[in-house]
């Protein structure tokens, strides 16, 4: 799914998701999600990113470059 604003994001996001946003492999999506630098949740045993938990790790990521 392609994505051309931060309000077209739904509010839980797939690791699919996650890659396509982040333009990154989805075992990098995965590790990122297992990383804990995300809030990720699990739901019916599949993982999701809340949205503005990714937001949030963005601008994280903004101030420390």
């Amino acid at each position: 799914m392609s994505f051309k604003s931060y309000d077209e994001l739904p509010v839980l996001l797939t690791v699919s998701d996650l890659a396509d946003v982040l333009q990154i492999s989805r075992n990098k999506a995965y590790s990122l999600a297992r990383s804990r630098s995300l809030c990720a949740l699990r739901v019916a045993g599949q993982i999701r990113i809340e949205k503005h938990s990714l937001l949030d790790y963005l601008e994280t990521l903004r101030q420390t470059a």
